[in-house]
């Protein structure tokens, strides 16, 4: 259970990159399918459009009250140039965008106000739909999100901008002497490292959930790598003229859709691939898609607390620990945990220099294995378990209630945890591990 963790590459190495890369393709997928990944990039698209205006409106002015940020807002202007669309549609989208910003700047405070709530309501949808792709529970409260929020749409274009500026600056000093095409080249490359580290570090900090930043790393390092060859095709495409001639003076507007809802799909697949890596790292990772995987695997949680409990030390475990005792992932763990929590075995608690810690609060010589059979497997609360009433509507009640009340009698459901779960090599091997200090039951 103190075995250390394998990186990602040592996973990958002995799973062998093949299979890793087809699992991995099947968890995206049913992740994007969970979510309905189209349909949120068509509706982050639409409020994109709607909000563009207002994003840079307030970006911009924030330069214009600095003029001394005027390379950087120059930086910022190239950005949009070089990175959302075909050259010949981004020169006319950066023309339409100052005019639009210049006059939002002329706008009053309900118009200001207006400008900032769409603003709002994009960022709030992007961090909502980021965190439905984790699954992280909850939402920030509402103060705590407009202060963020606020903070994005003020500092966040600063922060790019002047990166950008500096990095150019130090790009053009480092590449003076080199010749023409070598230099092309190494600016590309220099924009997907920093498209890497830009998304990495979204996908780290936007779900409310721990995210290695290796993970985030890889799954920003793909979105910037296809999204440059799709830029590429893109470019492609649009060149042929088949939409200009179908659209004619107004191509630009079509193209800009289209291009953004590419992105969002792409930024949001990213998030799927950051999401789901985990999962890959797990041993058993193909058997969440079998059934009553919940069951044994909280069996297998569950040995572990009993193991400590019976070796005369604290049946407190951490959930990485967890994870690597049910060779599971996080994700699941937490979800198998819940259950457990629910059916009246553990509890999380706080644990100096730990996060995510639970606790055995059953009593191993009392409690058995019913109330978990319960709640992963059958509800006893089926009708076609309940002894049927003569009032009863449905044909079926009752039909298995005979078969239920076998089944409760199985021994296998009424011994006792520490006789059921008990496991003499790992209570051996616990007797070696250091124990969780200074721990509190959480309410």
């Amino acid at each position: 259970m103190n075995q250390p963790r394998f990186s990602l590459l040592k996973k990958l190495k002995k799973k062998g990159f093949a299979a890793s890369f087809r699992a991995l393709l099947r968890f995206v997928t049913d992740r994007a399918a969970e979510i309905e990944i189209g349909e949120v990039a068509s509706s982050m698209a639409l409020a994109t459009l709607l909000a563009i205006v207002p994003v840079l409106a307030l970006s911009l002015a924030v330069f214009a009250a600095f003029p001394s940020f005027a390379d950087t807002r120059q930086a910022l202007e190239s950005l949009i140039e070089t990175s959302f669309l075909p050259q010949q549609y981004s020169d006319v989208l950066v023309r339409y965008l100052k005019e639009f910003t210049s006059q939002a700047a002329g706008l009053t405070t309900f118009g200001l106000l207006g400008l900032g709530v769409t603003t709002f309501m994009l960022i709030d949808k992007l961090f909502i739909t980021v965190n439905r792709i984790f699954k992280s529970g909850g939402q920030r409260p509402l103060p705590q999100r407009v202060l963020i929020y606020w903070a994005l749409m003020t500092f966040g274009p600063i922060f790019v901008a002047l990166s950008l500026t500096l990095t150019g600056k130090a790009a053009s000093i480092a590449l003076s002497g080199i010749e023409a095409r070598t230099t092309a080249w190494l600016i590309v490359i220099g924009q997907l490292v920093l498209q890497s580290l830009a998304f990495a570090v979204i996908y780290k900090f936007i779900p409310r959930t721990p995210v290695q930043f290796t993970h985030a790393l890889v799954g920003g390092s793909l979105v910037a790598l296809i999204g440059q060859l799709v830029k590429q095709a893109f470019e492609l495409y649009v060149s042929a003229g088949t939409m200009s001639n179908i659209y004619g003076a107004f191509v630009a507007v079509p193209v800009l859709i289209l291009w953004i809802y590419i992105s969002w799909l792409l930024f949001f697949t990213g998030a799927a691939v950051t999401a789901t890596i985990p999962k890959l790292m797990a041993g058993r990772f193909m058997d969440s898609y079998r059934t009553g995987n919940d069951f044994v695997t909280g069996l297998v949680m569950l040995k572990h607390f009993v193991s400590l409990r019976l070796s005369g030390l604290s049946p407190v475990i951490a959930l990485d620990e967890l994870c690597d005792a049910a060779d599971t992932y996080p994700e699941a763990a937490e979800r198998i945990l819940d259950g457990l929590y629910h059916a009246g075995y553990v509890a999380p608690v706080s644990a100096k220099g730990k996060d995510n810690v639970w606790v055995l609060v059953a009593d191993s010589q009392k409690a058995t294995l019913m109330s978990a059979f319960e709640w992963f497997c059958v509800n006893p609360d089926n009708s076609v378990l309940l002894p049927c009433h003569g009032n009863s509507r449905s044909e079926a009640a009752g039909a298995l209630t005979h078969w239920w009340e076998q089944l409760r009698q199985s021994p296998a459901l009424h011994r006792v945890l520490a006789d059921v779960l008990r496991d003499d090599e790992l209570l051996n091997h616990l007797r070696c591990r250091p124990a969780i200090s200074s721990v509190t039951t959480q309410s």
